[in-house]
């Protein structure tokens, strides 16, 4: 393969076919849902920020100042996603990489696979309110 890797960009496919195509001619192809997760882990944090502080809070420590200002609060807290980010996408490619090497899968289908997992473990959790109900866990997954 004269492609040794492509990393897709959000919503910018490549067909299914294709990309087994291109696997299969030895092209290490990781797919747009694998590879651009950060967009979906900020902005979901950027809601729960948002819903954790009253509006005068959220003025206070999430917005540039009229000065043009950065609050404190706001620095730290971009340098904490982008950790969060960071950590997750390593976790992601590492687990496709070794899965693929130990079941020779394609990766794109791999990583097909973990967003299914990752759906279907969200549905479930969302209709299991014993979790929300139980605050030591509740308390230790936002401490995460």
């Amino acid at each position: 393969c004269n492609i040794p890797c492509i990393v897709e960009g959000a919503n910018l496919f490549i067909t299914q076919d294709a990309k087994l195509r291109l696997e299969k001619a030895g092209c290490i192809l990781y797919k747009d849902a694998s590879a651009n997760k950060g967009g979906v882990t900020s902005s979901s944090l950027e809601v729960l920020a948002s819903l954790s502080f009253d509006d005068e809070g959220f003025l206070k420590n999430m917005c540039i100042g009229a000065d043009g200002s950065t609050p404190h609060f706001y620095q730290e807290y971009v340098k904490e996603v982008q950790s969060i980010i960071q950590r997750n996408a390593r976790l992601e490619f590492e687990a496709i990489w070794r899965e693929n090497e130990k079941t020779g899968i394609a990766r794109s289908m791999l990583s097909d696979q973990l967003s299914w997992a990752i759906t279907k473990l969200d549905e479930e959790l969302q209709n299991f309110a014993e979790l929300w109900n139980n605050k030591a866990l509740r308390l230790g997954v936002f401490k995460e």
